[in-house]
């Protein structure tokens, strides 16, 4: 994922840049983390633990209906946008805001 600008993603502060993002699912709650090693096949190299720059904690909701495909999709909110994972009957979001 790449920002152009100055970021809070999930509430934390993240400099403008290009990091590689991961989840880590959990029965109550995903890990989203941001991590410094880019240009890694995703899925094909377990991501190096030691660059993880930022993690945080998003909540699994249910969604409206279930999502037969995993999917990523952006929704706007009066500061920002969110990022909302969603297959099956899982959903998790994470909020992302300008500075």
């Amino acid at each position: 994922i790449t920002f152009n600008q100055d970021v809070t993603f999930g509430g934390e502060s993240i400099n403008a840049g290009t990091y590689r993002m991961y989840a880590v699912p959990g029965a109550d709650a995903f890990k989203v983390i941001l991590n410094l090693e880019t240009g890694v096949f995703f899925g094909a190299v377990e991501p190096d633990h030691e660059v993880d720059i930022l993690t945080v904690i998003a909540p699994v909701q249910k969604p409206a209906s279930e999502v037969e495909t995993f999917t990523i999709d952006f929704s706007a909110t009066d500061s920002g946008v969110n990022i909302n994972y969603s297959w099956g009957q899982t959903m998790f979001t994470v909020p992302i805001a300008i500075q």
